[in-house]
């Protein structure tokens, strides 16, 4: 009788215990997710030692977004290499804006050894979820032969359009101002001027 018992008590157990995990598990999520939006709120306030105070512990719950706010701060602070790791955490877990704050590290040598093969790479990643802001570094590293890449038009264009086309104006605009003075394209100027007059109007 015992030992037919043994397996469905061990059973039992394991359910009790992955429960318990997974409350565990839930309530930390939601603390850290409490902490997360009362930091940006104190940072909106001015508060900005509060605001640390709150990204940390969010970060050391393991929440990206508050990794990638506390790396920024710690960055603007000087404190790169705590930054850098910070940074680090959040980009490997995929959150766009901690690969995107890794890459510009690296591609400083701020907190970690200049590394511009690395920069590109992070810069990349975060594009290819539609960062933005990467996509226009990307544009420009190739249109001026920065970090380490050699000078390529086509795939500065490239990176351009694709920001342009994810709804960012910035890139619409570097994009009209591009085609415009160089005359390369009249009517995709034409194109984008009229997309991003109509993103603004839509903004206003």
């Amino acid at each position: 009788m015992t030992k037919e018992l043994a397996p469905a008590r061990a059973r039992s157990v394991r359910a009790i215990v992955l429960t318990t995990l997974c409350a565990i598990a839930l309530d930390v999520a939601a603390d850290s997710a409490a902490d997360l939006q009362a930091g940006i709120e104190a940072y909106e306030r001015g508060d900005l030692m509060t605001s640390m105070t709150l990204y940390r512990s969010a970060a050391e719950a393991g929440q990206p977004e508050a990794q990638a706010r506390l790396a920024w701060l710690l960055d603007q602070a000087e404190q790169n290499e705590e930054a850098a790791q910070w940074y680090r955490s959040s980009a490997e877990q995929g959150y766009p804006p901690g690969e995107y704050g890794l890459a510009e590290m690296f591609a400083k040598g701020d907190g970690v050894e200049k590394d511009f093969d690395k920069a590109v790479e992070y810069f990349m990643r975060a594009a290819a979820s539609q960062h933005t802001p990467a996509m226009r570094v990307l544009a420009t590293a190739y249109a001026e032969g920065a970090l380490g890449r050699e000078p390529d038009m086509a795939e500065s264009q490239r990176w351009l359009t694709l920001a342009a086309e994810a709804g960012d104006r910035n890139s619409m605009q570097l994009l009209v101002d591009y085609l415009s003075e160089s005359g390369a394209d009249a009517e995709r100027a034409a194109y984008w001027e009229a997309r991003l007059e109509r993103a603004q109007s839509l903004a206003e």
